[in-house]
């Protein structure tokens, strides 16, 4: 992924393809190598055809959908069965110096 644009994701981690064949991950380690410093989040990656020639293409770019804590890790991302509700967990938030969530 591009580190350097607004498409910035790094080490995804806990695929999830949706029944319209979408892929959605969580990524553990972008607060540590993305060039913005970004946190972990769930990450849609559009892989529509359709979306290669539209003004402003988007194929094969991933979007932030949900963010964690920074120096958490987002896992697990899982849909209900009619694709409504997006699930996630949030894995060991504050762990390190970077965050004091939860507040101590």
């Amino acid at each position: 992924m591009d580190a350097i644009s607004g498409y910035d994701a790094a080490d995804p981690d806990n695929l999830v393809v949706d029944r319209d064949g979408g892929v959605w991950f969580g990524t553990d380690g972008n607060f540590g190598t993305s060039l913005r410093r970004s946190a972990d989040a769930i990450y849609y990656l559009d892989l529509d055809p359709a979306h290669r020639s539209t003004p402003t293409p988007t194929f094969g770019k991933a979007f932030r959908v949900a963010a964690v804590p920074s120096d958490a890790e987002a896992t697990g991302p899982a849909f209900s069965a009619g694709m409504s509700t997006l699930f996630m967990s949030v894995q060991h938030p504050g762990e390190e110096q970077h965050s004091s969530w939860p507040a101590r």
